[in-house]
């Protein structure tokens, strides 16, 4: 088997349960660069019993999570249930990782024969929308008639608008739910629909409006960057519940999925890194807003926060957390906010104040949002070690922790 899937299947397991290079190599007395270039492809994986039975044995021991056990069942033994005893689920791990067989599209390696094709969708000129009849809808006076289909990157900004114009135009608070593992180009490359896609999120928090958000934290550095700097000024308004699913997805098919219960649903797609061919359905039709709903509450159920929110009255859980970031390991680099209030980031942890007016804080620790954050950092104009520490003082004392 070319080193490349072998690679694959062993970075699929280690992402799975959350496993470093250092960490494995620890736990199998290896050397750390041998893992990452197995990992990466570079090296094939090694077959004698010294490694393949205690690699086997690690991995059958840390998938104990339903979303592991569902994660290895799809993709090591698709079709069959996941087994009971250890000993069986460490000889189905190994069997599989030197199996000569490569399920696709999930191990679909980068031929070149495969590649990007011209797509359509976006260019100036071109159709970004069409309508759709709903089935039945002629028996039922008063309803709204057509599905809208949109077309591109430019597609996209209009549904987006429009959904969130509907949003704002519903009678009573709305919970909306969103998530993308799309490329988020779409979002940022239009500075004017920048501005307005921020101003109409800002009229929803102040409205009462409530986001819960799974986030997609397999992007790259660039993205999660761009993302964080989009992001972070509605997360200071304490409107958003953020979560993120740590099942590995494959990078072919991706989606994005906007609903907002008792208005509409948006409904995208798109093959890898092409938001320019990407389609999107803007639905109204009630019963498959309330499905897609209860869609999205089902893959809630195998996510995790992706961070620690505090309130004013969370105080003392704020003050512990605080002094157990503030004697890590590591430099401190803090980030000034120009809504108020200032950033403050590790290598391994990160911890947010707004400004004291919305008296909301967040500890952060999932690694890959970590990371961005610290790239962040470093890029910006950033205070560090003793100004970092006396601004830290200041955000600890607005927020009332200097009397805890």
């Amino acid at each position: 088997m070319p080193a490349n899937y072998i690679g694959e299947k062993l970075d699929f397991l280690m992402k799975l349960t959350d496993t470093s290079n250092t960490a494995l190599a620890k736990a199998l007395n290896f050397d750390s660069s041998h893992i990452s270039r197995i990992r990466s492809g570079q090296r094939g994986l090694p077959r004698q019993k010294s490694f393949l039975e205690p690699v086997s044995e690690l991995f059958a021991r840390k998938i104990k999570e339903p979303f592991q056990i569902k994660g290895a069942e799809d993709v090591i033994c698709p079709g069959r249930s996941w087994p009971k005893r250890p000993s069986a689920q460490a000889a189905l791990i190994s069997a599989w990782l030197t199996s000569e067989t490569v399920e696709a599209p999930f191990f679909a390696g980068k031929d070149p024969a495969c590649g990007a094709r011209t797509t359509a969708g976006g260019a100036k000129g071109e159709t970004v929308s069409s309508t759709g009849m709903f089935s039945g809808a002629e028996e039922e006076p008063g309803r709204r008639t057509a599905n809208v289909f949109y077309y591109g990157s430019e597609g996209r900004r209009q549904a987006v608008i429009r959904f969130l114009e509907e949003v704002l135009q519903a009678p009573g608070p709305v919970r909306m739910l969103l998530y993308s593992d799309e490329d988020m180009s779409w979002m940022t490359e239009d500075p004017e629909f920048a501005g307005r896609w921020l101003g109409l999120m800002s009229r929803f928090t102040c409205a009462s409006g409530t986001i819960t958000m799974i986030h997609s934290i397999n992007r790259s550095l660039g993205e999660m960057i761009d993302a964080v700097r989009e992001w972070m000024p509605l997360y200071m308004s304490g409107a958003i519940d953020p979560w993120f699913c740590p099942r590995l997805r494959d990078d072919l098919f991706r989606q994005t999925r906007f609903v907002a219960p008792g208005v509409g649903a948006i409904l995208g797609g798109s093959v890898g890194s092409d938001p320019a061919g990407s389609s999107s359905i803007y639905i109204e039709d009630p019963a498959m807003v309330d499905r897609l709903k209860l869609e999205f509450e089902t893959f809630l159920g195998y996510c995790r926060p992706l961070m620690r929110i505090y309130r004013r009255e969370d105080r003392d859980v704020l003050a512990e957390d605080v002094g157990q970031f503030e004697v890590m390991e590591g430099s401190l680099l803090a980030i000034p906010m120009p809504w108020g209030g200032a950033s403050f980031i590790k290598e391994k942890a990160a911890v947010i104040f707004s400004g004291p007016e919305n008296a909301t804080a967040f500890a952060i620790k999932e690694a890959a949002l970590v990371s961005g954050l610290w790239e962040t950092a470093r890029r910006a104009d950033h205070l560090t070690d003793e100004r970092a520490a006396a601004l830290l003082d200041e955000c600890k004392k607005a927020f009332g922790l200097e009397d805890l």
